[in-house]
């Protein structure tokens, strides 16, 4: 009884930041609900854009983030101070039929709203198990793979947390703490084998719990599966050195993500680095 509670608070967080956000754009209209999607989606956008250069020059997350905030921050002032000059009439859009096209975009509001602060609740690891047994807030957390993929897609950063790029095997779920730039996945289908050196296929995104998305690779040859480790050109993104270092060590390959249940030693040359020719 207890848990069922817990895991209602969930349900009641998704409902209460929708509610409230459509609330409130239906009493202001449509006119100042289209105002206030404006700068929001404009700030969004801005905060992104400023992560992503901050992060190219500085290669450093916490500069990306201050990016992040500086340029979002700067954008909603200068947004609010041209919303203020603009000096819109309260009352366009309040008629019956501008309250409820404010409402049904307090409703997206609220969405968005719901798609930030989900996730990042989620990241208190006690409360994971609670949200992912919760209806609303469940589902909140099973878009953010469509979220990861859209960032593919318009090629843009942003900021992620664990860190893939210090040790091999450090795609384990217990590894949630450190915040990194996205590698786009989506450019490495096509990427080759490990095992037999073939082209890989992407096969998306996937939540595996809370917010741990990760991708799924697999070979249309062999059938093996991974995270993009199981490839040449994903292992030298994810962990900046070649499958063979690893060999070399000892060490062989499989995928901590997506095991195979066969550890293997790559025998095909490297496209990436030219290790393993014979």
């Amino acid at each position: 009884m207890n848990l069922q509670i817990k895991v209602l608070v969930f349900d009641l967080l998704v409902i209460g930041i929708v509610g409230l956000a459509t609330y409130v754009e239906a009493t202001r209209g449509a006119v100042l609900a289209l105002a206030d999607v404006v700068r929001i989606i404009l700030t969004g956008v801005l905060a992104i854009v400023g992560y992503s250069l901050a992060f190219a020059v500085f290669k450093s997350f916490l500069a990306g983030m201050v990016g992040f905030l500086g340029l979002g921050l700067v954008t909603l002032m200068v947004t609010t101070m041209l919303y203020k000059r603009m000096a819109i009439d309260p009352h366009h859009g309040q008629r019956p039929l501008g309250r409820v096209l404010g409402g049904l975009m307090g409703v997206s509001l609220g969405v968005g709203l719901s798609l930030a602060i989900v996730p990042a609740v989620a990241q208190v690891s006690t409360f994971i198990p609670r949200i992912d047994r919760s209806y609303l807030a469940s589902r909140v957390l099973d878009a953010l793979p469509a979220v990861h993929d859209a960032a593919d897609r318009l090629n843009i950063r942003i900021p992620r947390v664990r860190d893939r790029s210090r040790k091999f095997r450090h795609e384990s779920l217990d590894n949630a703490d450190v915040f990194t730039s996205r590698i786009n996945f989506r450019k490495l289908d096509g990427a080759t084998c490990v095992e037999c050196g073939a082209k890989v296929e992407f096969r998306g995104y996937k939540r595996l719990k809370g917010t741990i998305v990760v991708p799924l690779f697999v070979c249309p040859e062999c059938g093996r599966t991974s995270d993009g480790c199981q490839t040449f050109e994903g292992f030298h993104r994810m962990y900046r050195r070649c499958p063979y270092e690893m060999v070399v060590r000892g060490i062989p390959l499989d995928c901590g993500v997506w095991p195979n249940d066969q550890s293997i030693v790559p025998e095909t040359e490297c496209p990436v680095c030219g290790r393993g020719a014979r």
